[in-house]
């Protein structure tokens, strides 16, 4: 199967700077090296336990989460399917999230 691309947007409100340092540090390696950096992010042993399908045309809200477990660091991936129409949106200010329309029973 041929290498399948999807282009994630960088949250520059909350981590751009260290956006910055990052690129700065792919320029840098790649300058010293002639090479093109290896990826930030990777996976080369992924077993899915189930089939992932992604529909052509359909809408995906495509997320990265930072998890930090037993001084060990990954991120995870995270696919949903989103009705067009209900496109998530990102927020400037905490002070814009609405959480009136929410009606799950959690019980904290």
């Amino acid at each position: 199967m041929p290498n399948k691309y999807i282009k994630l947007f960088i949250n520059e409100n909350d981590f751009g700077n260290i956006v910055q340092s990052i690129y700065k540090q792919k320029e840098m390696i790649e300058k010293n090296t002639g090479k093109s950096c290896r990826p930030f992010l990777s996976n080369n042993k992924f077993k899915p336990r189930e089939d992932i399908v992604l529909k052509a045309d359909q809408t995906y809200a495509i997320t990265v989460w930072w998890n930090e477990k037993d001084d060990k660091k990954d991120c995870t991936i995270s696919i949903k399917e989103v009705d067009s129409d209900e496109m998530p949106r990102t927020y400037k200010n905490k002070d814009e999230l609405d959480f009136s329309n929410i009606k799950d029973n959690i019980p904290f």
